[in-house]
């Protein structure tokens, strides 16, 4: 066969120059063959020459190849604008539009429509947000070798809930055939009809009832016949005649237009072109309106109420009315929560929780400067700048402290492995293996893991922080007990060895999974012990009566002991002597900004205010608010009338002391916190105010017969009223609220056969004394371990001269003798250096008369024993 330019040669030289100047005869037969005007014979022969295409109609053709592929792979042919597998297809195909649409150059060729429209091109595209969603599946398809469907959706994004409202709208039939046509080339199937249709189903089985028999038989049929019929098998017969020429249509037209319906010959006359009783469609209907959990629709989501609306048209008695109602109201909700919580991501419900529990954390760290005020308002004008240095170092040393080892010993425990399903396996200890690792028998007592925070998840650092402003708050008591005379070298050792040791083993002990003492045990985390809760309930402290409280307030109650009373707090005959704080405002407002970091304290304990289809959580975090504030208020007004009685009946005199009450009302908030989450408001309000009469009595025995110099009454508020907390939940705690905060109860083996899901509770509420016994249990067991490691740890101090300062500095004032001078310089001096109204070395008139008296009394005792 002649090449090609032998063929343009036998048209002789014109040819030549026709080509030459572009305007040869072959280039208009390719004109001609690109529009689709010329010959098939014609073509044929050209092809027979070797004539082609030009580059363009190439280019083109190799581009519709692969939208060819697109389609075969997708089952459609609209390829998205942003394809990043082809980008280069996806900017053809939207070249192709725009030119189609006339926006860009020359149309398509009549030869070219054709084509696109023979293969499902779509002129117009799809909606970019559709689009790009759809682009999104069809990537992730691609990444998982082509099976969209072989894992869950990553919930991050919207994906899921996206694809779950397609299906939801394809299940209600209002999917556009060209999307259902997009998911199904993705191997996305139809979901199974769900109630929502079944109501549908059912509410023209009221139509067709009430159209048959009108609304007096209807009635009756309702309410009398009996619902032996099965429901969905009427419902499906009846949705299957409705679109027959009968019953429902006319009947609706004619009570439309005023008319009423014929009354019927028997109630087993044919409904709806005799598909179905009236017997039958009355037991659809009853069965609906008896059972509203299968009544499904909402119009939140789009869907109507065609059955009540055309029952009221009709004049419905108001009993039909009534029912339909309640059975909508009610799955209303249901449907709403239900979709709801499938489009809320995971992620987005732990980051709300992790955002509730730092926000509780900040203010429980806000309690730092309500302890500043207390302390400074409690304590002498010469000692105010140590207190609050004090305060503000607790902070810093014991984040520090908790960095090194705190953190480790009392939450460094094994982290458990998801991945392990008690299905596949026979006993507790492989289960626990596969979970937890081989941890040793130890691991119940302390913690051993993430020193320095080494290995520690980012993800737990919310944790991490919330808890470390727990342990500050606990070695924050002890700086009260001590105030006016410790040395500042002793409370930095101190503050270390409670957050260091301390006080993380008493939180490993009661909040830990691991902890021995743990109600939050189960039966992996407790495989090495012979029982799963101790004393059968564990011990019940939501927010921390043992671990920071008792801690603190026992503490306090050894550092004070050992570290003796100030200068002048005993006359000779050992009766106490008042010291007042000299500035009441702030000790009040100490007292305020505690009781609002309360608010975290105790709430925060929760670590959580959501979680998808239930409102318990939430509804715990507000009872424990309503609890700590009831707590505190008759915890005040308790401690008030209580000490206005005292001073009645010793005195004479009518007392309303203002320091008393806002130590009150801190005492109803440590009674509170350890049973805030499982008591009734009413056991609260009692709590609280008995809370207050332990406190005032815990405050006499201290100061008057054990003699223990307490300035802030840390002792009293901190350890009598927290142990107190601690028995008020093994008397008050409720069934139902304990199950609410700690779950079901553990079983002790993989079937869980025989196991009683009820948590035991107080025994005042009709419970045993178990949490009673165990929550006693841990009050000893905190006593003795922070009494024996503490007492002689403060010994050693007072033995090596760390302890307390000496009588001049303590009499002088620690703010001159340690931190630069006075926190009020402005105060006018005496003649003898000393603040207005003081002698020498900050020694005051009723100092000295306190001295001359102890001499005349030592004096007497002398002179009567020589006498004799």
């Amino acid at each position: 066969m002649p090449g090609r330019l032998d063929a343009w040669r036998l048209h002789g030289s014109s040819a030549w120059r026709h080509w030459a100047l572009g305007t040869t005869p072959l280039t208009k037969q390719q004109h001609q063959w690109r529009q689709g005007t010329l010959g098939d014979d014609r073509r044929r022969r050209l092809e027979g020459l070797g004539v082609q295409f030009s580059g363009r109609e190439a280019a083109w053709e190799a581009r519709f190849q692969q939208l060819l592929q697109f389609k075969q792979e997708f089952g459609h042919a609209d390829v998205p604008a942003h394809w990043p597998p082809n980008q280069g297809l996806a900017n053809w195909a939207m070249t192709q539009r725009q030119r189609w649409l006339g926006g860009l150059g020359t149309p398509p060729t009549p030869l070219q429509q054709s084509r696109l429209l023979g293969c499902g091109f779509r002129v117009q595209p799809l909606h970019d947000k559709w689009a790009q969603r759809y682009v999104q599946l069809c990537q992730l398809r691609q990444q998982r070798g082509g099976d969209l469907l072989s894992a869950p959706l990553p919930a991050q994004g919207g994906l899921a809930a996206w694809l779950s409202f397609q299906q939801w709208q394809w299940r209600a039939g209002r999917l556009s055939p060209e999307r259902v046509a997009r998911l199904e080339g993705l191997g996305v199937s139809r979901p199974a009809p769900t109630r929502r249709l079944r109501w549908q189903q059912q509410v023209e089985a009221v139509d067709a009832l009430v159209g048959a028999v009108g609304f007096p038989a209807a009635h009756a049929l309702l309410v009398l016949a009996p619902a032996n019929a099965a429901a969905d098998m009427a419902a499906h017969a009846m949705h299957s005649s409705s679109g027959s020429s009968g019953g429902t249509s006319s009947g609706s037209r004619g009570l439309a237009d005023g008319s009423s319906a014929a009354a019927p010959e028997g109630p087993q006359q044919r409904a709806a072109g005799g598909s179905m009783t009236a017997e039958e469609a009355a037991a659809v209907v009853r069965s609906t309106l008896q059972t509203p959990g299968e009544c499904t629709g909402t119009t939140l989501l789009g869907v109507s109420r065609p059955g009540p609306l055309l029952l009221r048209a009709r004049g419905a008695p108001a009993a039909i009315m009534a029912l339909f109602d309640a059975a909508f109201n009610e799955t209303v909700m249901a449907l709403a929560q239900e979709n709801m919580d499938a489009s809320i991501p995971p992620t987005l419900v732990s980051d709300i929780n992790n955002i509730f529990t730092l926000q509780s954390g900040y203010m429980v760290f806000f309690m730092q400067a309500g302890f500043a005020m207390l302390c400074a308002g409690s304590v002498r004008a010469k000692n105010a700048k140590n207190i609050i240095l004090l305060n503000i170092l607790d902070a810093c040393f014991g984040c520090c402290a908790w960095y090194l080892t705190g953190w480790a010993f009392a939450y460094g425990d094994p982290v458990a492995n998801a991945d392990c399903d008690a299905a596949n396996f026979t006993t507790i200890k492989e289960l626990s293996v596969c979970k937890y690792g081989d941890f040793g028998g130890s691991q119940a007592f302390i913690g051993n893991r993430n020193f320095a925070m080494s290995n520690l998840d980012r993800g737990t650092y919310w944790l991490w922080f919330f808890q470390f402003t727990f342990a500050a708050t606990g070695a924050t008591i002890i700086s009260g007990a001590v105030a006016e005379r410790c040395k500042f070298e002793a409370y930095m050792l101190y503050e270390l060895a409670i957050v260091l040791f301390v006080y993380p083993c008493v939180a490993h002990w009661v909040w830990s999974p691991f902890g021995w003492l743990s109600p939050w045990r189960n039966a992996t985390t407790a495989v090495n012990q012979s029982y799963v809760l101790f004393a059968g309930s564990g011990v019940y402290d939501f927010a921390g009566d043992a671990a920071v409280h008792m801690v603190g307030g026992i503490a306090s109650l050894g550092a004070a002991w050992v570290l003796g009373p100030r200068i002048g707090r005993f006359d000779a005959a050992g009766q106490p002597v008042d010291m007042p704080g000299h500035n009441a405002s702030l000790t009040l407002l100490g007292v305020f900004l505690l009781w609002f970091g309360w608010y975290g304290f105790n709430p925060g304990s929760n670590l959580m205010i959501t979680a998808p289809g239930t409102e318990l959580v939430s509804k715990v975090v507000a009872a424990v608010a309503v609890n700590t504030t009831v707590g505190a208020a008759s915890g005040c007004i308790a401690t008030l009338f209580i000490a206005m009685a005292y001073q009645y009946f010793t005195l004479g005199v009518v007392v309303w002391d203002l320091i008393i009450a806002g130590n009150g009302a801190l005492a109803g908030l440590v009674a509170i916190t350890g049973p805030c989450a499982f008591v009734q408001t009413w056991a609260a309000f009692i709590i609280g105010a008995i809370g207050g009469f332990v406190y005032f009595v815990a405050s006499k025995v201290n100061l008057s017969l054990l003699k223990i110099d307490d300035p802030l009454d840390a002792i009293a508020v901190h350890a009598g009223c927290g142990i107190w907390g601690l028995i008020a939940a093994g008397a008050f705690a409720a069934p139902g609220m304990v199950s609410d905060v700690y779950g079901a109860m553990p079983c002790g083996d993989l079937a869980g056969e025989g196991c009683d899901p009820q948590r035991p509770y107080g025994f005042i509420m009709g419970g045993n004394a178990s949490v009673l016994a165990a929550n006693c249990t841990c009050i000893l067991v905190v006593g003795a371990w922070t009494l024996a490691l503490m007492t002689p740890f403060f010994m050693l101090l007072k033995k090596v001269g760390l302890f307390r300062v000496s009588p001049e500095v303590e009499a002088q004032g620690l703010d001159v003798s340690h931190h630069g001078g006075s926190a009020y310089p402005h105060e006018t001096k005496g003649a003898n250096g000393g603040a207005k109204g003081e002698l020498g070395f900050g020694i005051t008139p009723e100092m000295v008369d306190r001295k001359i008296e102890e001499a005349l009394e030592k004096m007497r005792k002398q002179m009567g024993t020589a006498a004799v």
